[in-house]
């Protein structure tokens, strides 16, 4: 998968805890107190990779990675798509045996857990299986597929294929047609900006859960629903806000929603701190209709996340959606995301994105340096009856 090994290259920091080795050269890492497997765990086992790399160089040695907290759970779905990337490139790109050795309990929003393809890392070890099941794996309640950036520029027709895979897919769930193609439509323009952007590969996992109820408020719904989890994952040289970033400081912008954001720039720069750093505007910048980061181009652009924002905006069956890029995470918290009049997606209670800081509440730090662009994605969908 493109620029996977940045994820190691841009963290490469040394940790040397709870190394075990045994009579068989195997290296155990060994984690019996976290309760939650998070991104500060994800951080840990590449610091404590590192530490290995440099005391043994070339030496690709066996590595169990044991997670042995009774009740563990996992933060949410990109957390162990993460997992399975890191483990995809040790096995893949440093040649090592990796076992992993876990018993996480499944949420609703972490349930695609029991169809990852960690499983083949389990009791049952195969590399081929993994690799394979990492690339490209698909049941009636799962789909996963790395798509490559080569296919794209080498067939015209690539977007509507994957579109159209996607489409098939998800008519198979019992869900409401509507819902599902709103899912695609998303689904697609997301793997659109990477290809576009990031100019690398994507890789999407969706999996479906079993039915459950739902309450409002106290209040039983009619009905039955389910939940959709998706995790849209590219690495990249280049970070979400970057293209538009450079775009904003070096090119004289005549467009009017160009100088409408120009405008915007202008007031947050007094809100600007620790926690809302210049940065992160650039994120949000990222987020609205008609602003792109492709050069000379000023009035079009900018459509792949604010489809998405406007569906989170008119589905409020969410929990815990955030795009994360580099350090920083926007947290699509739906008490403080509106589209206004003028069709820019605020961020505030004040539903005014030019002259108003962003709420607190949306604006969130990754444990590590996040290369390229991911996706943590749930929606709660009634189903078909």
């Amino acid at each position: 998968m493109k620029y996977l090994e940045q994820i190691v290259i841009c963290n490469n920091e040394l940790s040397n805890v709870n190394w075990i080795r045994d009579n068989k050269f195997n290296f155990h890492y060994v984690n019996d107190h976290e309760k939650t497997f998070s991104g500060m765990t994800i951080g840990d086992i590449i610091f404590h990779m590192n530490y290995l790399n440099k005391k043994y160089p070339k030496a690709n040695l066996p590595v169990w990675f044991e997670i042995t907290n009774n009740g563990l759970e996992i933060a949410d779905k990109l957390t162990y798509i993460l997992m399975e990337c890191l483990c995809y490139y040790y096995l893949n790109y440093e040649n090592r045996n990796i076992r992993i050795f876990w018993g996480p309990e499944p949420t609703i929003l972490t349930d695609g857990i029991r169809k990852s393809p960690l499983i083949h890392l389990n009791k049952k070890f195969s590399k081929k299986i993994f690799s394979e099941k990492f690339l490209s794996d698909e049941s009636d309640t799962h789909y996963r597929k790395v798509y490559r950036l080569s296919d794209k520029e080498g067939d015209p027709f690539y977007q509507s294929v994957i579109q159209t895979e996607l489409d098939l897919f998800l008519k198979k769930m019992d869900i409401k047609r509507e819902s599902s193609e709103k899912i695609s439509e998303i689904c697609a323009e997301l793997i659109g900006n990477t290809f576009e952007h990031a100019r690398s590969d994507c890789l999407i996992d969706i999996d479906l859960t079993d039915s459950h109820g739902k309450e409002e408020k106290g209040v039983i719904v009619d009905g039955e629903f389910k939940g959709v989890n998706i995790a849209i994952v590219n690495f990249s040289d280049k970070l979400l806000f970057e293209d538009i970033k450079h775009k904003l400081n070096s090119e004289e912008l005549t467009g009017e929603k160009y100088k409408k954001i120009m405008d915007a720039y202008k007031k947050h720069t007094k809100f600007f701190d620790d926690n809302y750093p210049e940065d992160f505007f650039y994120y949000l910048a990222a987020t609205q209709l008609g602003i792109s980061g492709r050069k000379q181009i000023q009035d079009v652009g900018g459509t792949g996340l604010y489809v998405l924002l406007q569906s989170l905006i008119e589905d409020s069956d969410l929990s815990n959606c955030y795009v994360l890029s580099g350090k920083h995470i926007i947290i699509f918290n739906d008490d403080y995301l509106f589209e206004n009049e003028e069709q820019w997606m605020c961020y505030n209670e004040e539903k005014n994105f030019v002259d108003f800081p962003p709420n607190k509440n949306i604006i969130g730090g990754c444990p590590i340096f996040f290369p390229g662009t991911a996706y943590n994605l749930n929606f709660v969908i009634e189903v078909e009856q």
